[in-house]
């Protein structure tokens, strides 16, 4: 694969390198995109956990195989969103939260007549598209005119915190 993150929308282009050493061709192989959902929930009065695993194919795509004894090099593409009627449409970016996951991963197969499928999954990450209305955002006239106050207690923002890089350029906290 050209990267291993991509954004919804893209297209990933996916080298295959095949080696057909066996006497039967191999019809077609297949891209997937596939999508892993973990959620996991918790019963305080029972004190079980519990997890559900969703598996779900969000894109794919066949492309010719290759002949017996032979050997075959492509760079296939996939395009990375589902395909709703005549729209494209976006997906979930990957998550790593301590209830819900959602990890992605490219699985290529080799479909072999009588002998199981060859399978290679290789994990991407997708991360979610830059909101336009962020590029375009300007700070109020008024915020060169703040005064920053220390605040103490349980809710208070660390100074560390306050001094790192999440807010860099804003001003009265560099």
């Amino acid at each position: 694969m050209d990267k291993n993150s991509y954004m919804g929308g893209e297209v990933a282009k996916i080298h295959v390198d095949v080696d057909n050493q066996s006497a039967v061709d191999i019809e077609h192989f297949a891209v997937k995109l596939m999508r892993v959902i973990h959620l996991k929930g918790k019963d305080e009065d029972r004190g079980q956990h519990d997890s559900l695993r969703l598996v779900d194919v969000v894109c794919q795509n066949k492309y010719d195989g290759c002949k017996a004894h032979s050997k075959k090099e492509s760079d296939v593409p996939l395009e990375l969103w589902r395909h709703d009627g005549a729209n494209k449409a976006s997906f979930q970016p990957s998550t790593k939260g301590s209830i819900i996951q959602c990890n992605y991963h490219v699985d290529i197969e080799m479909q072999v007549p009588w002998a199981p499928d060859i399978e290679i999954h290789a994990p991407v990450q997708i991360y979610a598209p830059l909101n336009p209305y962020w590029q375009q955002w300007q700070p109020p006239p008024w915020v060169g005119q703040c005064i920053p106050t220390q605040v103490v207690g349980p809710f208070a923002v660390q100074a560390e915190i306050l001094a790192s890089q999440a807010f860099a350029g804003i001003p009265g906290f560099q």
